[in-house]
């Protein structure tokens, strides 16, 4: 990366598009197959847990953004550009949501979400704490506009209530980009800020302090040759193949370390956070694979990763409507009482109908009405409309 030139490292896409299976693996699993005892067997096969762990891709979600968000501070350190990023961000995000959100309206509003008969069938507690609330159009602006980035409201999508770390996230990567990023600032002075700031972070909220990893990890990028792979020995490679062997492994034991950790009070809180060792574990698994550029040029080059990660927002923002309205409501009129084949099947038609939904809604919302929106609303601040997304 030279000058204001900013290469994308198509690898970190791949990987969020990765996490955006994740998820919607996870939330599957929990609304159908969280009592299954042959399900549950398999995933006891360490490392399979973390195919199920969706807690562990919105780590993932947030480094990532954190460190995407970094990189062109310590790189370009240009203000112009940051005051881009941070107008824009909230445009990005949010436009996507309120038409994501106005479908979930027109769902609700046609009665077409069958969590609740299908918590019935299920004995899913859990899974009728969603979509609980009236769905009004007032609703959709207030949620859409300010609820969800300054209030983490999710009644219009449950899996809205990251979008608030997400957004407000941005502000506290920029800060600490600019404090950390200036020429004759010395390294070891932004490390120990960096690293007082992820202290105070843990104890405040371990999903901020995510960004405050992914920030780490842009510093360590940009400001240091730790990922030179010319000046690595092969010792450094190993030790990378070991690191990425602990992201793997360390979410599945999550709860023997929870356990462990409970029975003493002298540990702080955030030891028996599932979110402070997923976070370890995404910080790990990214720092890894930095210093592992064929695994990198792999996942770059995949053609099927590549077309995952282009929808991927949209599989986030519409997975769970559709299972929550489609899924439960084929499980709720065929699937009553029915054994582990008719889950596979309804599993294997929720993915098909969440790709299609998701394809459509990128191509014709996200990537064509939601950008155009976002260039003419920024025409009228911005002197310029980069093309780079932030």
């Amino acid at each position: 990366m030279e000058g204001n030139t900013l290469k994308r490292e198509k690898w970190l896409d791949a990987v969020r598009g990765v996490a955006c299976i994740v998820v919607f693996l996870s939330h599957f699993y929990l609304t159908f197959c969280s009592e299954s005892v042959f399900i549950n067997r398999v995933l006891s096969i360490k490392p399979l847990q973390i195919l199920v762990n969706g807690n562990y891709a919105v780590c993932l979600f947030l480094i990532i953004s954190a460190y995407v968000i970094s990189v062109p501070v310590y790189t370009c350190r240009s203000l112009d550009r940051i005051r881009q990023t941070a107008f824009k961000r909230y445009l990005r995000l949010m436009l996507p949501v309120f038409f994501a959100s106005a479908l979930s309206l027109l769902i609700s509003r046609t009665a077409g979400y069958y969590n609740m008969q299908a918590a019935d069938l299920l004995n899913n507690p859990w899974l009728k704490e969603f979509f609980t609330q009236k769905l009004t159009a007032a609703g959709l602006l207030h949620s859409s506009l300010v609820g969800v980035w300054w209030q983490g409201d999710n009644s219009f999508n449950g899996p809205y209530w990251m979008l608030r770390t997400l957004f407000l996230g941005t502000f506290l990567v920029i800060i600490l980009a600019i404090i950390t990023s200036g020429e004759k600032t010395k390294k070891a002075y932004a490390g120990g800020v960096l690293a007082l700031m992820l202290c105070v972070y843990l104890e405040v909220n371990v999903y901020d302090s995510c960004l405050v990893l992914g920030t780490l990890l842009a510093f360590i990028k940009c400001r240091t040759n730790l990922f030179e792979i010319r000046k690595q020995k092969k010792v450094s490679l190993y030790i990378h193949v070991l690191l990425l062997g602990v992201s793997v492994f360390l979410p599945c034991f999550q709860n023997e370390l929870i356990r462990f950790f409970s029975e003493y009070e002298m540990f702080p809180i955030y030891f028996t956070n599932p979110a402070f060792y997923n976070g370890i574990a995404a910080f790990l698994l990214l720092f890894s694979l930095m210093g592992l550029p064929g695994i990198q040029n792999r996942l770059g080059r995949s053609r099927l990763l590549s077309q995952v990660s282009e929808i991927s927002f949209s599989v986030y923002l519409l997975h769970w409507p559709v299972i929550c309205s489609f899924s439960c409501w084929f499980y709720a009129r065929f699937g009553a009482g029915s054994a582990g084949t008719f889950k596979f099947v309804l599993f294997l038609f929720t993915s098909v109908i969440v790709t299609i939904v998701s394809k459509i809604f990128y191509e014709l919302i996200e990537k064509r009405l939601c950008t155009a929106l976002t260039n003419k609303l920024c025409s009228l601040y911005l002197k310029t409309s980069p093309k780079e997304s932030a």
